[in-house]
C-alpha cells in the first residue's frame, strides 16, 4: 500500500470518527450512571464492552502519529499529542481506581474527564483530516 492510499484511508477514518466519539460518550455516561447507582456489575459489563474499541482507538491514534505526524501542522499535532497523552493517563487512572474498587471515581473519570477529552478530540480529528486533505494550508 502506498503513502497516498494510507493517507486516503486515514482521512476516511478521521472523517467518519464522529459516530465513534458519540458512541464512546454514550457508553461512558451509561457506565458512570451505573456506578453512581451502586450497580457496579452493570458498569463493569458496559465498560468491558468498550475495552476493545478503546484499544483500537489507541492504536489508531498511534498510527496517526507514526505515519503522518510530520505531515500535520505543529499546532494541530501538538494538540493531538497532548490529547493522546491525557487519554492514556486517564485510562491508567481509571484502571487503578478499578483495582481499588473506587467505582464512583471510575464513573467520574468516564463521564467528566474522558467525556470532555472525547469532545476535544472530536474537534481535533477534523482539523487533522483537513490538514491532510490540504497540505499547503
Amino acid at each position: 500500500m502506498d503513502t497516498q492510499e494510507i493517507t486516503d484511508m486515514l482521512i476516511h477514518a478521521l472523517d467518519n470518527s464522529q459516530a465513534g466519539f458519540k458512541s464512546f460518550k454514550e457508553v461512558f455516561a451509561q457506565c458512570s450512571a451505573a456506578f453512581e447507582l451502586g450497580n457496579d456489575q452493570e458498569g463493569i459489563k458496559l465498560l468491558s464492552s468498550i475495552l476493545s474499541p478503546i484499544k483500537d482507538f489507541t492504536s489508531f491514534c498511534a498510527e496517526i502519529t507514526r505515519t503522518h505526524g510530520q505531515s500535520i501542522p505543529p499546532e494541530i499535532f501538538g494538540e493531538f499529542e497532548q490529547q493522546c497523552s491525557t487519554f492514556k493517563d486517564l485510562i491508567t487512572d481509571m484502571l487503578e481506581e478499578m483495582e481499588e474498587g473506587n467505582y464512583v471515581e471510575v464513573g467520574d473519570i468516564l463521564k467528566y474527564d474522558l467525556g470532555d477529552l472525547i469532545d476535544a478530540m472530536s474537534v481535533t480529528f477534523p482539523k487533522i483530516s483537513n490538514s491532510l486533505k490540504n497540505p499547503s494550508s
